[in-house]
């Protein structure tokens, strides 16, 4: 499953600016590490790397990872770091593009 903290254990660091500010743009929301937007290592699989079936290159991990299936979301993601298949760097890494068939009129 993909690793997140419940709302209500995030922290809120309240910011001062102006008293005419509504006071819901005043909270700001503080995430650890780990709910960060992750950040691509090395996007491209090094040369001589072989996956075996059923195994991707995680671009974020920079490690060849079987993902596996979440029943709930109903995609595969990478144990390590919880990213899906759908993200554009996996995509283009592993060549999960799906090209359209091109139809003669």
């Amino acid at each position: 499953m993909i690793r997140t903290k419940p709302v209500m254990k995030r922290k809120i660091v309240m910011k001062r600016k102006a008293k005419h500010e509504i006071p819901f743009l005043k909270m700001k929301v503080s995430l650890s590490p780990e709910e960060r937007p992750k950040q691509v290592t090395q996007p491209k699989p090094p040369k001589g790397t072989e996956l075996k079936k059923g195994e991707y290159w995680c671009p974020y991990c920079a490690q060849v990872v079987k993902f596996t299936y979440n029943n709930y979301m109903g995609v595969n993601h990478c144990p390590r770091c919880g990213i899906t298949e759908n993200d554009f760097y996996v995509k283009t890494a592993n060549g999960l593009w799906k090209h359209p068939k091109n139809k003669k009129k």
